[in-house]
């Protein structure tokens, strides 16, 4: 083994990788696909989908493993869990309203008091405070 005498000041550079990026830049195939035909420039490749809804209330009933599905009105985001199952998560749920359907173990803001709800709540039901834990 050699060793250097020379302070690291005044050995030759060395080059360290922290971080590498790699960028695949892919060409897609129209449909029909032929599997001899050349590659296609500019055609933009499919992204994985996920479920979106856009009204209260609306929830996934399955999900494939890891597939995520969000309601964009009421800010809710669900994983589905190996055996299909939506695993709602977020359960802070923000201002509570009548219109909004509530999940047991869901928690909403009532004036400054933040409860947990014990029961399902129909949209456009009241608020009932038996059922309904409050936390703060």
């Amino acid at each position: 083994m050699e060793v250097d005498p020379r302070p690291w000041t005044q050995r030759p550079a060395l080059i360290e990788v922290d971080v590498v990026e790699l960028i695949l830049h892919l060409q897609s195939v129209p449909f029909p696909v032929d599997p001899d035909a050349p590659p296609v420039a500019d055609q933009p490749i499919a992204r994985i989908q996920h479920q979106g809804f856009d009204a209260y209330g609306q929830e996934p009933v399955l999900l494939d493993p890891r597939e995520l599905a969000v309601n964009y009105l009421e800010a809710q985001l669900w994983l589905g869990t190996p055996d299909g199952e939506p695993l709602p998560l977020i359960v802070m749920r923000g201002g509570y309203t009548d219109a909004r359907r509530y999940h047991p173990g869901q928690m909403v803001y009532v004036g400054a008091a933040i409860y947990r709800c014990e029961v399902e709540k129909a949209a456009g039901d009241p608020f009932v405070t038996a059922n309904w834990t409050l936390l703060s």
